[in-house]
């Protein structure tokens, strides 16, 4: 799938605008690392993705949220103390992306650095449980039979409709399949050329996304059909 690059003197406002907004954190003595995270730190981001950024915090120190525009960008801040972030990436495996995705663009202390080979090391031993992969291949059992039957009755919005709802349950189907945890919605398209799958990945993405209903529906049976002698 194509890419949008920026064009070079907009790319280089963009590092600029990023710069700005790590030198206003950094003047915070709470604030020990910097994390670039999202469509920015990946190199995929379109022209007007938001600016997304996790912060480490020093000792026990919490903060909220925060959320702004500047100079017509949205910047999201998460923060985090050192206990919470261990906590967060072992209770919600989908974090593990913002440390392997992300860039580190200030970490004085090295915090951020052991955090992401603590991040890489969980991703590499990661096993979905067995709870989730059964209640996956029960609701992808489903979705077969209702694809199968709008696909013998020739029902164009049957089979459209349902390759749509049920997108989203094959993709994480995908991952379970190769023992990974599902990565954020904006990361799928960017981890997806890394997973073993039953179709050329451009394919599979046309196919289950950009198709006609027929090929939704046929792209998605080949999908589930792949998918669950692997997961059950």
């Amino acid at each position: 799938m194509a890419q949008y690059t920026l064009p070079q003197q907009k790319a280089q406002l963009m590092e600029d605008l990023i710069a700005q907004i790590v030198d206003s954190l950094k003047s915070d003595p709470k604030v020990v690392g910097v994390l670039l995270t999202g469509s920015r730190a990946r190199g995929d981001a379109s022209p007007f993705a938001d600016i997304d950024f996790w912060v480490l915090l020093s000792g026990v120190t919490e903060r909220g949220f925060r959320s702004y525009e500047q100079d017509g960008h949205l910047v999201e801040i998460h923060f985090r103390n050192l206990v919470q972030a261990r906590d967060k990436m072992r209770r919600h495996p989908m974090e593990l992306y913002s440390h392997l995705d992300g860039r580190i663009l200030h970490d004085p202390e090295g915090k951020l650095a052991a955090l992401r080979l603590e991040a890489q090391q969980l991703f590499e031993a990661y096993e979905v449980p067995e709870a989730e992969r059964k209640a996956l291949a029960h609701w992808l059992e489903t979705a077969r039979r209702k694809l199968q039957s709008a696909l013998q009755e020739q029902a164009r919005l049957k089979m459209g409709y349902f390759s749509s709802i049920q997108s989203q349950k094959i993709l994480e189907g995908l991952w379970a399949a190769n023992n990974k945890p599902v990565p954020p919605a904006g990361a799928v398209f960017t981890h997806l050329t890394r997973l073993e799958t039953p179709l050329p990945h451009f394919e599979l993405i046309e196919g289950l996304f950009a198709g006609d209903p027929l090929k939704r529906c046929k792209t998605a049976l080949t999908l589930i059909d792949w998918i669950l002698p692997r997961i059950n």
